[in-house]
């Protein structure tokens, strides 16, 4: 489908989620920044790609794309816990190598 009409945004989220699903952080990523391309309006563009960003273990990105779905939707409680939240976790001593941050399956 993404081959025929690659504009199509819903498609490029359901196969980033795919990707996501398999551990292939990096086409995910690029597949929800297209996403976002189209559709910059979309809060939960933002929140799917900085999920995905806290799976592959950046937590920094996650916080930016967090801070864009705020700039979108400034009442959204859940970024602003999670956003509080990786804050604060970035502000303290790093995480032990191989821990994998929590991430919502959004």
């Amino acid at each position: 489908m993404i081959q025929k009409v690659p504009e199509d945004g819903g498609a490029l989220e359901r196969r980033a989620f795919a990707y996501r699903s398999l551990k292939k952080y990096k086409e995910a990523l690029a597949d929800y920044t297209k996403a976002i391309s189209l559709d910059p309006k979309d809060p939960d563009g933002y929140r799917r790609r900085a999920n995905t960003h806290l799976l592959a273990g950046d937590i920094k990105s996650a916080i930016a794309d967090y801070k864009a779905l705020l700039k979108i939707k400034p009442d959204d409680a859940e970024a602003q816990t999670q956003l509080k939240a990786l804050e604060a976790r970035a502000n303290s001593s790093p995480a032990p190598s191989g821990a994998t941050p929590a991430a919502s399956p959004h």
